[in-house]
């Protein structure tokens, strides 16, 4: 029988941050609502809020692709 042993986070295991050391990201005031940031994150973490987007923190896996494509640097890790 061939033993090998795999590496997966829970991070991976269970789609969201689960723990990991990596914080969620959080969108700043700074946030003009171009919706570039939402239609950029692979795991459908961020929605519409209060006159902002905001991340989900449970399902965010802190991948930086929102951080990456928004124009005025809103989402930043907590």
């Amino acid at each position: 029988m061939d033993n090998k042993l795999y590496n997966a986070s829970l991070k991976d295991i269970s789609g969201g941050n689960g723990g990991n050391a990596d914080m969620p990201y959080k969108i700043s005031n700074d946030c003009i609502s171009c919706g570039a940031c939402a239609a950029e994150c692979p795991v459908e973490a961020i929605s519409v809020g209060d006159g902002k987007y905001v991340i989900d923190p449970e399902r965010c896996i802190s991948c930086g692709a929102c951080a990456d494509i928004c124009p005025v640097d809103a989402p930043s890790q907590e």
